[in-house]
């Protein structure tokens, strides 16, 4: 018995021949019957083999001939061919996170779980037949079918963090959001302080570095905070904390002495005195 293909993808058809030895001729089968084994997931059809799961079969061909010519004398042979159905590879792109395992075969029948990628920052949307758009994938093996290798792509949403803004002596603290991978910060607000002056929110309450600008964007190249873009790529929650330059005003006062102001002079008052020497 001879097959047209030893080895085929699910669905492909296989033309099966039978034969007989080399003193015997095609003309001397009487008829052929076929066998398959396993016995489920695959079919024959005259002499057609087809298979709707991944597998390997065993087809036995019974032919039922005239040996040697004799047309009153029927003998029986049985001879097999081997069919290798190959299942279909599924490709687990992780679009930019990580995943595990990064392919998986699909037999046709059996249900294939879905594995779960991670990415730093974001949350995991689904698998998809695109990198971006396509359909959302929901299962394997019931409402969809690869009929073909295939590839399906992790879709992300970033995460949005609480940054807790520490007024650190001024009034009141503040709270403010940032989405990891993006410049933006929301609601941002800066808190006052007699005397001083604000220089935006830093990674500590003293020394430490400065994250948070005054005019609402991040610093670059923050470790552990943003990137060489300004991009915030913290993981999670922070605390920032306002510093603060004391804000000195000069105050110059000249002044008249003796009656027509006959002499002048002057002096100096910063907002840091509570009295000033003439």
């Amino acid at each position: 018995l001879s097959a047209s293909s030893a080895s085929v993808n699910i669905g492909a058809n296989v033309t099966l021949t039978p034969s007989l030895t080399s003193n015997q001729t095609i003309n001397d089968i009487k008829s052929t019957t076929y066998s398959i084994n396993p016995n489920s997931g695959a079919s024959i059809k005259g002499n057609t083999f087809t298979a709707t799961k991944a597998g390997t079969y065993t087809v036995t061909a019974t032919i039922t001939y005239n040996p040697d010519g004799y047309t009153s004398l029927t003998s029986t042979v049985k001879p097999t061919a081997t069919i290798k159905v190959n299942p279909w590879t599924i490709t687990w792109n992780p679009n930019g996170g990580s995943v595990t395992p990064t392919s998986s075969t699909y037999d046709g029948a059996t249900a294939v779980s879905l594995p779960t990628p991670t990415r730093t920052g974001y949350n995991f949307d689904g698998w998809y037949s695109a990198a971006s758009g396509g359909t959302k994938i929901n299962d394997i093996g019931t409402t969809t079918k690869p009929t073909s290798n295939v590839t399906y792509y992790a879709h992300w949403t970033p995460k949005t963090y609480t940054i807790t803004l520490n007024a650190n002596g001024g009034a009141s603290n503040g709270s403010a959001t940032a989405t990891y991978n993006s410049n933006t910060v929301k609601n941002a607000t800066y808190p006052t302080r007699t005397d001083y002056r604000c220089n935006g929110y830093y990674t500590a309450a003293s020394d430490g570095t400065l994250v948070l600008k005054t005019d609402g964007t991040l610093a670059k190249n923050v470790s552990g905070y943003t990137d060489a873009n300004g991009n915030w790529i913290k993981d999670g929650n922070a605390t920032l904390y306002a510093q603060w330059t004391y804000d000195v005003t000069e105050y110059k006062v000249t002044f008249g002495v003796g009656t027509g102001f006959s002499s002048y002079g002057s002096l100096t008052a910063y907002n840091n005195t509570t009295s000033a020497s003439i």
